[in-house]
């Protein structure tokens, strides 16, 4: 993964990075590796709502539905206007199964 391969040369690797691989962990299947990176991500960058959003997917794919709530709860914190609609729209996902994976799992979460 390009993401790993980023967090290795990089002396000081940022959110971004633990973003992307929360994602890809997300979308290959290995949640409680995704919920890892999401929480390095996260911790990096409080305010960081993309990483925050990605970790209340893969807490909710993980089946941590509690935990899943409270990151929704801080997307809303950071934005109070967050859209589920709206981010489906700019995220560059190509194969659509895997944008309907993140956005169920955000729905879930309780956010809209």
């Amino acid at each position: 993964m390009m993401c790993k391969e980023a967090i290795r040369l990089d002396p000081i690797p940022v959110s971004y990075y633990y973003s992307g691989l929360t994602n890809a962990y997300c979308l290959a299947g290995q949640y409680e590796e995704a919920v890892a990176a999401g929480k390095k991500a996260t911790s990096l960058e409080p305010n960081n709502l993309i990483a925050h959003a990605f970790l209340a997917a893969a807490y909710t794919l993980h089946g941590r539905e509690e935990e899943a709530r409270i990151e929704a709860a801080e997307v809303l914190r950071i934005n109070p206007k967050f859209s589920i609609d709206h981010w489906a729209k700019t995220m560059p996902y190509k194969n659509e199964a895997d944008r309907e994976l993140i956005i169920g799992a955000l729905r879930k979460a309780g956010l809209k």
